[in-house]
């Protein structure tokens, strides 16, 4: 997922030329349509998906339930990837991005996969996502500190 603005638009074209398919959509504006169409794609295509789960505009490190929504709809966990790169140029945004030089060394680092049921609501969704949240941050943390 991509978000609908202007500012998503580079990302959009970048997934497209490496064969990915980018669906438009945010938090704020079409998000739940967007999951929807992601969730048809990967039912149609037996694919996998990708969101930033602190969505497009954070706040910063805390996960918003896109992703949560997703996984129970599809039944395929999700895998929270935490990311770090030495050396990188750091966007001067909500969210710190990173985007590494051509020669950085660059680490990822996958947490357990979190399956959520499909019977999950409410606060049962409100778990899955601190879940998440707590997953991401523990494997971006251990990035970090693998890369220095």
């Amino acid at each position: 997922m991509v978000s609908g603005s202007s500012d998503g638009e580079w990302v959009a074209k970048s997934l497209n030329s490496w064969g990915q398919i980018p669906v438009r959509g945010s938090r704020h504006k079409g998000g739940l349509l967007a999951i929807k169409e992601m969730a048809g794609i990967m039912r149609q295509q037996g694919c996998n998906a990708g969101i930033v789960a602190d969505g497009s505009k954070g706040p910063a490190r805390i996960a918003q339930k896109g992703a949560v929504v997703l996984a129970r709809e599809t039944g395929v966990p999700m895998v929270p990837t935490g990311f770090a790169a030495r050396p990188a140029f750091r966007f001067n945004s909500w969210d710190r991005t990173i985007l590494p030089f051509p020669v950085s060394k660059v680490v990822m680092v996958y947490g357990r996969p979190i399956s959520v049921p499909p019977d999950a609501r409410g606060v049962r969704i409100e778990e899955f996502r601190k879940n998440l949240e707590n997953s991401l941050n523990e494997s971006t943390r251990i990035a970090e500190e693998i890369i220095g």
